[in-house]
């Protein structure tokens, strides 16, 4: 590691980590909606059709989520994710 290179302050790293949580809300945000338009009678459907389970991670869309990354909520989960971190090193 190069000695002259410093390390990110704490509000710096929250700050990177939140602008990659938007990018990956913004991402899943198209996908919804790309989905929403070309399958309208699926998205609005009572149930959710099983070939459409295998998408998500554990196979359980209603257990699917994800925050808004710009909530007051969110931010405090990622500072505290960046504190954890920090006071491991």
């Amino acid at each position: 590691m190069n000695s002259n290179t410093a390390t990110p302050t704490q509000d710096q790293q929250l700050a990177h980590l939140l602008k990659e949580n938007e990018g990956e809300f913004a991402m899943w945000l198209a996908a919804a909606r790309h989905f929403y338009r070309k399958y309208p009678d699926l998205v609005t459907a009572e149930k959710f059709p099983d070939q459409f389970r295998a998408a998500y991670g554990n196979g359980d869309p209603d257990e699917f989520e994800v925050e808004d990354p710009r909530t007051p909520e969110a931010i405090e989960s990622a500072r505290e994710l960046i504190e954890r971190y920090a006071n491991c090193a």
